[in-house]
C-alpha cells in the first residue's frame, strides 16, 4: 500500500489536441518536445531553437505558447532577448488572450519596474529548493518579509527570508518526533506557532501532540496546549495576536473549532459542527471564512460560509458544488478571495462581503490560474500564492539478461506522443505485442488526475488511446489505478480502482471500446484488499487482504472459493506489495517488520506451503517481480541516499544486485529480455507575488 505514497508524487503536463487535425496534434507534440529539452534536458540553447521552429507554423495558440516558453529560456540565460519574445507576443497574437496577458505579466515582472497596461504585476519570489517539492506553508508576514514552511518529511521547519532570499533553518525535531504544518506566523512577525507530535513507545500506538509557540528564530518553544488523542492544528492568529484558532480531531465527527488565548491557554469553542476546512480570520477579528464540508470529501466542495467569532450563527456567503480552495481576506475585510473550478477550470474569484453578508455575485479576478494555492496578502495589498511546477513522467525499455535479471542496456523511452505526462503503472499483453501505461494530467496540490489507458504497439510504436467508460470506472478523487494487469486473452485488462466508500475493487476493461465493468468487488468487507494477480489461466486471483495480520490469499474465479496461503504474525506490520511469477507457481511478496523496522522480500508457492525469506533489508522494498525464468526476483530498493534502483535477487540466496540504470521498475516482457521502468524529474513548488490585483477591473458572474 505504500505505494500510493509514489503514486501521489507523480504527475504529468500535457495537453491533447482533439479534433483539430493532424497538424494541431503535430505542433504540441513539437512543443511538448521542446518543453522537456528545456526542463528535463536542461538543454535552453537547444530548447530556444526549438521553440523558434514552432513559432513559425500556423498553430496561432501554440506559437504564443512557444514564445513565452523561449523568453524564460533566455531570461534563465541572462539574455535580453526575453523581452523581444514577449512584445512580439503582446504585439503579433491579440487573439491569444491568455498568452498576452502573461506576457505582459513577464514583461512587467523582468525587474524593469513599467507597469503594463492593466497596472497588475506578476513577480516570482522565490523557487523552492530542488527536491523540496509538497512543502506545507501558510500565510507570509504582513510586511511580506518572512514565510515559515516544513516539508512532508516534518522533521525541519524552516524561515525563507525575502529580503535576503536566505533559507533559516528554526528548529529540527528530535528522535520519535515530528513538526505538522503548516506553521503560522504571528501579526507582529515576532512569533510562531506549530504543531509538534511524539510517538509513544509503539509504532502504532498513540501520540501526543503538541501546540507550540516560539520566537521568529526557534528560541524559547514553548507549550500552549497539549492532547494525547487530537490532533491539534494552529490555523490562524487573531488579528490583535491574542488568540490563536485551532483545529481538533473529533473521529468520526470531524474537527472542532476553538480559539486559543495565549495568555491564560485557555479553550473557547466557536461552534458544535465539526465540518469546517479552509480557515481565515478576517482583518478586524470580527467573522472566520470557511468551507463547510466532510472531512472525507476531498478538496473542499461546499458552500463558503462566515462563522462569527463571538459565537453567533454561521452566514452562507455563496453555495457551491464546485472544488474551492481555501479563503482569504482582502486586508480592507471587504472582499474575500478564493479558488475555485465552478467555471471547468481553475479560476480566482472574489466575493464583496459587508457587515457579515455578501453583496453581489462573486467577482472573476483572474482566469485560468492553474495550480495556483494563494497564501494571504501582506498589509501593502500584496498577494502572496504558491504554484506547483509538476513532476513529469515517461516510460523507458532496456535490455534485460533472463539469466542475471540485471540491465544490460542504456534505458530508451518509448512514450512518443505523450512526453512528460505517462505514468504507472504499466504492463505488458502476454503475447509481448502491446504494452498499457496511464496517461496522466497535472497533479492538483498532490493529486494526479487519470486521462487514459495508452496502448502502444510494440512492433509500430503506434499509441492508442483508450477512454475507460464510464468515467466514474476510475474514482476521480483518488489518483488510480496502481496496477493494471493484461487478461490472458490479450482483449481488456484488469485495475484496482476506489468506489464511493473509498474502498478497492477490481474493475476490467476493454482495450478496444474502452468499456469498464466491475469484475470482482470485496468492498464490502471490513478488511482492504490490494494486489491483485491473475493467474496465466485466468482461473485464480492472488491478493492481499489488510488488517492488524494481513494475508496473501488466493480466489478460484469460478466458484469464489478463498485459500489463506500466509499470514502475517505478531508484530504486527504490513504486505506492501504482492507478484505471481509468470509461470503462476511462485508468489513473491514484501512485508515491513514493524519491530525491527525492515523490510522483508519472501517467496512462498502459489498453491501453498512453507515460505522463504530471501532478504531482509533495512531499506524500503516495493514494485516487485519475477525474470521469466522465475530464478530471480527483480525489486526497487529506496536506499538512505541517492535515488531508487532496480536490484535483482536470486531466489537461491546471496546478495541482492543493482541494475543503477533503471529506477522505478513496471514490468518484464514474457520474453524475459526486457524490461519496462518509469523515469521521473520531480516537480517543484514557487512563491510568486501579484501586485494590484485589487485595483484592476474585475468581472461579475
Amino acid at each position: 500500500m505504500r505505494k500510493i505514497l509514489s503514486i501521489l508524487l507523480m504527475t504529468g503536463a500535457l495537453a491533447i489536441g482533439i479534433g483539430s487535425g493532424q497538424q494541431k496534434d503535430r505542433a504540441e507534440v513539437d512543443l511538448q518536445a521542446a518543453i522537456r529539452l528545456e526542463t528535463v534536458e536542461g538543454d535552453l540553447k537547444g530548447a530556444i531553437e526549438a521553440y523558434k521552429k514552432i513559432t513559425e507554423g500556423s498553430n496561432r495558440a501554440i506559437a504564443a505558447k512557444a514564445l513565452i516558453r523561449m523568453g524564460q529560456c533566455y531570461e534563465k540565460l541572462g539574455d535580453a532577448e526575453a523581452r523581444k519574445a514577449y512584445e512580439r507576443v503582446v504585439r503579433e497574437f491579440a487573439d491569444q488572450k491568455e498568452a498576452v496577458e502573461q506576457a505582459r505579466a513577464l514583461l512587467a515582472a523582468g525587474g524593469r519596474e513599467r507597469e503594463i497596461e492593466t497596472g497588475l504585476a506578476v513577480q516570482q519570489k522565490w523557487v523552492l529548493p530542488a527536491g523540496g517539492a509538497f512543502t506545507e506553508m501558510r500565510q507570509p508576514s504582513p510586511d511580506g518579509r518572512y514565510l515559515p514552511y516544513t516539508f512532508l518529511l516534518r522533521n525541519r521547519l524552516y524561515l525563507h527570508d525575502f529580503t535576503t532570499n536566505e533559507d533559516r533553518l528554526v528548529l529540527e525535531s528530535q528522535a520519535g518526533s515530528a513538526f505538522f504544518g503548516p506553521p503560522s506566523i504571528s501579526p507582529d512577525s515576532r512569533q510562531i506557532v506549530y504543531t509538534r507530535f511524539t510517538r509513544s513507545d509503539s509504532l502504532y500506538g498513540a501520540r501526543d501532540y503538541e501546540l507550540m509557540i516560539a520566537g521568529i528564530d526557534g528560541s524559547n518553544p514553548t507549550i500552549l496546549i497539549r492532547d494525547k488523542e487530537k490532533f491539534l492544528q494552529p490555523r490562524a492568529w487573531s488579528p490583535d495576536g491574542k488568540s490563536i484558532l485551532v483545529t481538533a480531531e473529533n473521529g468520526a465527527d470531524g474537527l472542532t473549532l476553538s480559539l486559543l488565548s495565549i495568555a491564560d491557554r485557555s479553550l473557547r469553542a466557536l461552534t458544535a459542527r465539526h465540518d469546517y476546512s479552509g480557515l481565515s480570520f478576517s482583518p478586524d477579528g470580527r467573522y472566520i471564512a470557511a468551507y463547510r464540508a466532510s472531512t472525507k470529501s476531498g478538496l473542499l466542495p461546499g458552500p463558503l460560509i462566515l462563522l462569527s467569532t463571538d459565537g453567533g450563527k454561521e452566514m452562507v456567503l455563496l453555495e457551491s458544488r464546485a472544488k474551492n480552495w481555501p479563503p482569504i481576506w482582502t486586508p480592507d475585510g471587504r472582499m474575500i478571495l478564493f479558488v475555485s473550478d465552478r467555471s471547468g477550470k481553475n479560476d480566482l474569484w472574489a466575493i464583496r462581503v459587508s457587515d457579515g453578508r455578501p453583496e453581489g455575485e462573486p467577482l472573476l479576478m483572474r482566469s485560468d490560474v492553474g495550480l495556483m494555492e494563494p497564501l494571504g496578502f501582506t498589509k501593502d495589498g500584496t498577494l502572496y500564492y504558491k504554484i506547483y511546477i509538476p513532476s513529469q513522467g515517461d516510460i523507458y525499455v532496456a535490455d534485460l539478461d533472463p539469466a542475471t535479471g540485471l540491465v544490460t542496456s542504456k534505458p530508451e523511452r518509448i512514450n512518443e506522443r505523450y512526453i512528460g505526462s505517462a505514468g504507472f503503472p504499466a504492463d505488458w499483453s502476454p503475447d509481448g505485442r502491446f504494452l498499457a501505461y496511464t496517461r496522466r494530467s497535472p497533479g492538483e496540490y498532490n493529486r494526479s488526475r487519470i486521462i487514459s489507458i495508452i496502448i502502444r504497439s510494440e512492433a509500430t510504436g503506434e499509441e492508442r488511446e483508450v477512454f475507460p467508460v464510464p468515467a466514474s470506472a476510475f474514482n476521480q478523487t483518488m489518483p488510480f489505478p496502481n496496477r493494471l494487469q493484461w487478461f490472458s486473452d490479450g482483449r481488456s485488462l484488469l485495475a484496482t480502482d476506489f468506489n464511493e466508500k473509498r474502498k478497492l475493487v477490481f474493475r476490467q476493461f476493454d482495450v478496444e471500446t474502452g468499456q469498464a465493468k466491475v469484475f470482482l468487488d470485496l468492498s464490502d468487507r471490513d478488511k482492504a484488499v490490494y494486489a491483485p494477480n491473475l493467474s496465466p489461466d485466468g482461473k485464480a486471483l492472488y491478493y492481499v487482504e489488510g488488517g492488524n495480520l494481513h494475508r496473501v490469499m488466493r480466489r478460484a474465479l469460478e466458484n469464489g472459493e478463498e485459500k489463506e496461503l500466509y499470514q502475517m504474525k505478531e508484530p504486527a506490520g504490513s504486505i506492501d506489495d504482492l507478484s505471481l511469477s509468470k509461470d503462476g507457481r511462485q508468489l513473491a511478496f514484501v512485508q515491513a517488520n514493524a519491530e525491527s523496522k525492515t523490510d522483508s522480500l519472501i517467496i512462498v508457492p502459489a498453491e501453498g506451503g512453507s515460505p522463504r525469506e530471501l532478504l531482509r533489508s533495512k531499506t524500503l522494498i516495493n514494485q516487485i517481480d519475477w525474470t521469466k525464468d522465475g530464478r530471480h526476483v527483480l525489486m526497487v530498493r529506496y536506499m538512505a541516499t541517492g535515488p531508487s534502483h532496480v536490484w535483482s535477487m536470486s531466489i537461491e540466496g546471496g546478495e541482492p544486485q543493482p541494475s543503477p540504470a533503471a529506477t522505478d521498475l513496471q514490468a518484464v516482457h514474457p520474453d524475459g529480455r526486457r524490461i519496462a521502468f518509469y523515469g521521473s524529474k520531480e516537480g517543484n513548488e514557487e512563491v510568486w507575488v501579484l501586485r494590484n490585483l485589487l485595483s484592476t477591473p474585475k468581472t461579475s458572474r
